[in-house]
């Protein structure tokens, strides 16, 4: 029996998801990010296995995204939920030729980054709410994590972003500042396309 007919029969009712490396290579027209990709089907922080790949020789770019990340954060430790297979969350490496107190300006250029591609994803238009969240209607959709650390002369930014989009209810804990992009839109959204 073929893998792919032994996974569609055995597989029928699990309802997760993975990310696709091959869609995101397809669509990804960067010279430098993401030209290395680590994919986890789980893990409990992409910044935090971004930090540990540190120390074996990854370059500029590099990409870890995970299909469900169990204790990602935001700023001042604040907890980002994610639902397996629904939500967006990765974390890539910026190595600046600037100073370290010049690291918020990354934030800020992730974040409009991440607007621009939603609206082109979906059409639906974001706005920022300083520093780092993306508001739709009100609401949270998504966040920008910038993690940074000296190691003699050169400096390591580790960029962890989170964003809501295939969830079809939100946590109830969450639900009254928070919403996705089917929730807003009631279409399916390709989270490899909205990375790309």
């Amino acid at each position: 029996m073929k893998l792919q007919t032994f996974l569609k029969k055995n597989l029928a009712n699990i309802n997760i998801v993975l990310i696709s490396i091959e869609q995101i290579n397809n669509k990804l027209t960067t010279t430098i990010f993401g030209k290395e990709v680590k994919i986890l089907p789980e893990t409990n922080s992409t910044n935090d296995d971004l930090w540990k790949s540190i120390n074996k020789d990854i370059k500029e770019g590099y990409l870890i995204i995970a299909n469900h990340q169990l204790n990602g954060r935001g700023r001042h430790g604040n907890k980002w939920k994610s639902v397996k297979g629904q939500s967006l969350t990765f974390s890539f490496l910026i190595t600046p030729n600037f100073k370290l107190e010049k690291i918020g300006t990354l934030s800020l250029i992730t974040s409009v980054a991440i607007v621009e591609s939603i609206k082109k994803i979906s059409g639906l238009n974001c706005k920022l709410k300083w520093p780092n969240d993306v508001i739709i209607n009100g609401k949270k959709v998504g966040g920008v994590l910038a993690e940074s650390k000296q190691n003699y002369e050169k400096i390591y930014v580790v960029m962890g972003v989170g964003i809501n989009v295939n969830e079809i209810e939100m946590q109830s804990d969450i639900a009254s500042f928070a919403t996705s992009l089917k929730l807003e839109t009631n279409k399916e959204i390709s989270r490899e396309l909205l990375l790309a």
